[in-house]
């Protein structure tokens, strides 16, 4: 089975707000990654995007040039904008987007990003069925000179972990795991999850203790959610997953 044969029913899953925290952001990436999301995501399933600007400088984003553009090709109440006063940083800007969502669940994206086709309804199919979930796609790049999408193939795809530093670390996918699946396109359990790009129940996110706003700057947030996430909550199973059929892709730059 292929990620273009599985196939999703719109109705049935939760709404989505995506929520994507920016700082002096390149303005051409940011837009790329809010056209990439409104022009291939569902209307049905998309309830908004929250744009979060940690506090700017540059001119092009810290005057009304951002406001204005957005005002004049998006609808207000599906692309929002939220100016911090004063840089608070990753966490505390996450949880002012966090607490202006409405959707059912919450997707926070990287501002230098793009996604793909069909990228989010397997991102909400997991939390439909078990809502104390937590779900991260498999993260392609895109050039960091053509600006052109490199998609890693089939064959890719690996787990989130942690060494004894503290440090989030890609692991293989462990053999035992892999020929227990019952097909290509299964989600997987993993032990942590990236910390940009992740998707999860927006009452769960509340419920399992949300960020610790006293984090300064970021580093440490997706393994403290991975920790939060994967404990029991009211009782219920909780998991982490990485979908495989599930794709963005990333601007990474080597230096």
């Amino acid at each position: 089975m292929s990620c273009e044969s599985v196939r999703f029913d719109a109705k049935e899953l939760p709404s989505a707000s995506v929520i994507i925290i920016f700082t002096d952001e390149i303005f051409s990436a940011l837009l790329r990654t809010v056209y990439s999301v409104v022009n291939r995501t569902p209307p049905k399933l998309l309830r908004e995007v929250i744009l979060v600007d940690d506090a700017s400088s540059i001119e092009e984003l810290a005057n009304q040039r951002l406001h204005k553009y957005l005002r004049r090709h998006f609808r207000p109440s599906l692309v929002k904008l939220i100016r911090l006063p004063q840089r608070e940083g990753l966490i505390r800007a996450r949880l002012t987007g966090a607490r202006a969502a409405s959707g059912d669940a919450l997707v926070f994206l990287d501002s230098h990003c793009e996604v793909t086709d069909n990228w989010l309804e397997p991102l909400l199919q997991p939390i439909q069925e078990e809502r104390t979930t937590a779900v991260c796609p498999i993260i392609d790049i895109v050039d960091e000179h053509s600006l052109e999408y490199k998609g890693k193939g089939a064959e890719y795809f690996m787990l989130g972990g942690f060494n004894w530093k503290g440090e989030f670390v890609w692991i293989d996918l462990p053999s035992s795991l892999e020929v227990t699946r019952e097909t290509r396109v299964e989600p997987v359990k993993t032990p942590t999850i990236a910390g940009g790009l992740f998707a999860i129940d927006r009452q769960y996110f509340w419920e399992s203790g949300f960020y610790d706003d006293e984090m300064e700057g970021w580093g440490g947030e997706n393994l403290e959610m991975s920790f939060r996430a994967s404990a029991p909550v009211l009782s219920q199973f909780s998991l982490l997953i990485v979908k495989r059929s599930a794709k963005l892709s990333i601007f990474f730059v080597f230096e």
